[in-house]
């Protein structure tokens, strides 16, 4: 089997970057109140969506080389929908966003797609 491509590890990494992120909006959500776990929970799930996409991108991958992209634009409308609700702050989740589109290029990048499912075949 061939080296894991560069772009899955750049793709790693922004995962990784993007569900910190996610985690750090949540603290940010926190008031200590009832009231405040709406915002906490759907940004837990940006955080989550965002390491699910950092896991796509494993030397192993778990799933085929389609559902990559997939992860990473939920992930990426997850963000858009705190925005958009105003849960997230505007600055990290534009920065979230990017995150997002950039993984949903890494994901539908043919050579990402090849390795992935040459991987899985070999399993």
């Amino acid at each position: 089997m061939a080296n894991m491509p560069g772009k899955m590890k750049i793709g790693m990494g922004l995962g990784l970057v993007g569900g910190i992120l996610g985690i750090a909006t949540s603290a940010i959500a926190w008031e200590s109140t009832i009231d405040s776990m709406t915002a906490v929970g759907l940004n837990l799930l940006v955080a989550v969506m965002f390491f699910a996409s950092a896991g796509f991108f494993q030397k192993n991958a778990p799933v085929a080389g389609t559902t990559g992209a997939v992860l990473a634009g939920i992930a990426t409308a997850s963000a858009f929908v705190c925005l958009v609700m105003g849960i997230m702050g505007t600055g990290l989740a534009i920065v979230e966003i990017i995150i997002g589109i950039l993984l949903i290029l890494i994901a539908a990048c043919p050579t990402v797609k090849r390795y992935v499912d040459g991987v899985r075949s070999v399993e």
